[in-house]
């Protein structure tokens, strides 16, 4: 939900579903499988959360690359960044809390 509602608000709340649509009857792909859909929201995604976390702490950016990208959960984030579960978990809600800042603020671009 999180990663969905930072591309909308990157987009400005222009939607693409009509394009996908007419691309997908044209190829006879439901849309909800259409690769092409995923993999650009996928890229748009990436590009939207490497550009976000670039003036977060390093520790925090790391953190919110492996719980959203990578999908790491709050164990595995700890033991990749060599903390403790709580200090990983604060992490990561710290990030999310600057990600819902920066996509309110930021969402002219």
């Amino acid at each position: 939900m999180l990663k969905n509602f930072i591309i909308d608000t990157k987009r400005g709340n222009r939607t693409y579903d009509r394009h996908i649509c007419n691309f997908a009857q044209v190829h006879a792909w439901p849309e909800s499988d259409d690769p092409f859909r995923k993999a650009a929201t996928i890229d748009e995604f990436c590009y939207i959360l490497k550009r976000a976390v670039q003036d977060f702490p390093n520790r925090i950016a790391l953190a919110i690359k492996l719980h959203l990208v990578k999908g790491y959960n709050s164990e595995e984030v700890a033991r990749k960044m060599s903390v403790n579960k709580k200090t990983a978990i604060k992490y990561v809600s710290d990030g999310k809390s600057m990600l819902w800042k920066f996509s309110a603020t930021d969402s002219t671009s």
